[in-house]
């Protein structure tokens, strides 16, 4: 078992940085989020229209030691990394570094799906699964399905998998597969910045909460890149950032959206 951890890239091109947090989380709350319509028909039959998903999570830890003595270090990677979420720069998030592990299911998931391909870990370290360990299934917009399920067996060589139960949800797109306690891109939202996420106590000790949400543009950038260019286990020339990642998805957008625009109204 492993302590809590964060990653993130300082740079677009520069190498991974890891925070070891020395130990457990002291709060990990999950927050479901959906974006919906409702309405009520004279009738009393209600309508419930889903425009889009989000999924949060609050974490604390501390207080932690002094900032003078044995948090001294700690205490100023986190600042630093404040710094970065301000400049909404993304991170990840593991409750335990040794179970830091997410891939994707290239081949699709249909519903009663056991024996499935779940990839090897594309995100930061050599974390991986065992039996019994809990996994999350999930989709991007507009779909956003989320499941959750245990892990009968899984090789770390071929990426094989066997689940204990069968899938709930058949999924149109590429849906990714995700430890329950590890969060692979986070970011922190406007509407959460009502209070520094490190707080100190005349300076003697500190502790370390913040709101984060999931960065859907970079976990669907991810999924959809079926040969692998997208690692963030390292970053070497051949490999990319968070950011980088992010970037590419929302240039791809930007060109599909520009394409039907374009196919629409006979623009050349």
């Amino acid at each position: 078992m492993g302590n809590a951890a964060i990653y993130y890239y300082p740079d677009s091109r520069g190498t991974l940085e890891t925070i070891d947090l020395g130990g457990p989380l002291s709060e990990l709350t999950e927050i479901p989020l959906r974006e919906i319509g409702q309405g009520v028909s004279l009738l009393g039959h209600p309508s419930t229209y889903v425009y889009s998903g989000g999924f949060r999570v609050r974490v604390s830890m501390g207080p932690v030691g002094s900032i003078s003595s044995t948090g001294e270090t700690l205490h100023r990677k986190l600042m630093t990394l404040s710094a970065h979420l301000e400049r909404g720069g993304y991170v990840g998030l593991a409750a335990d570094s040794a179970t830091a592990w997410a891939g994707v299911i290239k081949k699709g998931l249909r519903r009663g799906d056991t024996n499935i391909n779940a990839g090897l870990n594309r995100w930061y370290t050599s974390g991986t699964l065992a039996a019994g360990d809990e996994v999350v299934i999930e989709s991007a917009n507009p779909e956003m399905l989320r499941e959750f399920n245990t892990v009968s067996s899984y090789s770390g060589i071929s990426g094989a998998m066997i689940l204990a139960i069968g899938a709930n949800y058949t999924y149109t797109g590429t849906p990714w597969i995700r430890h329950r306690n590890f969060y692979p891109a986070l970011y922190w939202p406007a509407d959460a910045r009502n209070a520094p996420i490190i707080k100190s106590e005349r300076r003697t000790n500190f502790t370390f909460e913040a709101e984060l949400e999931m960065a859907w543009d970079v976990m669907d950038g991810v999924a959809a890149d079926l040969a692998g260019n997208f690692r963030t286990d390292t970053a070497t020339a051949a490999k990319v950032s968070l950011e980088s990642a992010a970037a590419n998805v929302k240039a791809s957008d930007a060109a599909h959206f520009s394409r039907n625009v374009s196919a629409k109204v006979n623009l050349p």
